[in-house]
């Protein structure tokens, strides 16, 4: 079985609360802030995905938040980096988060759901996820006319 993922907004807290609820292990929960949730929601959105959509079987995908209620929430820890690779299977997330973290690996289809979560929760908190990508879509097009202008010169 996969790992189920549960996000859900704190207003107190001003974060995000991501928790894994992994099959075999127990579940680990991280506050992410604004800043790393639209970070990650930028990577993400940047991953080359096939265009193909295969079935989302239960097992590969992440829940939504109204599924996951039911789990249990272990207190979260925050989370210092969020990793994101790429695999030929999708792919892999990385949390790290004191001496311990955690890893998700997800096929192109838990991919775009998770993308999906991610901007379903920015918007529930009124992160306005469109004109933070529309920001950090402008950083990296900076970043490259800039990175070109040097090899010019």
């Amino acid at each position: 079985m996969g790992t189920p993922l549960q996000a859900q907004y704190d207003a107190r807290e001003d974060r995000m609360r991501l928790t894994l609820h992994p099959a075999a292990a127990e579940p680990r929960s991280f506050w992410v802030t604004r800043r790393q949730w639209l970070e990650l929601l930028h990577a993400l959105a940047a991953l080359p995905l096939p265009d193909a959509v295969e079935p989302a079987s239960e097992s590969s995908v992440p829940v939504g938040a109204r599924k996951a209620r039911a789990l249990e929430v272990p207190p979260a820890t925050p989370v210092r980096e969020i990793r994101l690779r790429r695999t030929p299977a999708g792919a892999r997330l990385a949390f790290v988060a004191g001496p311990e973290g955690a890893t998700l690996a997800l096929p192109p289809a838990g991919v775009r759901r998770l993308i999906l979560m991610l901007q379903q929760q920015a918007d529930r908190a009124g992160w306005d996820p469109q004109a933070a990508l529309a920001r950090l879509n402008a950083r990296d097009l900076a970043g490259a006319t800039v990175s070109k202008a040097r090899r010019l010169h």
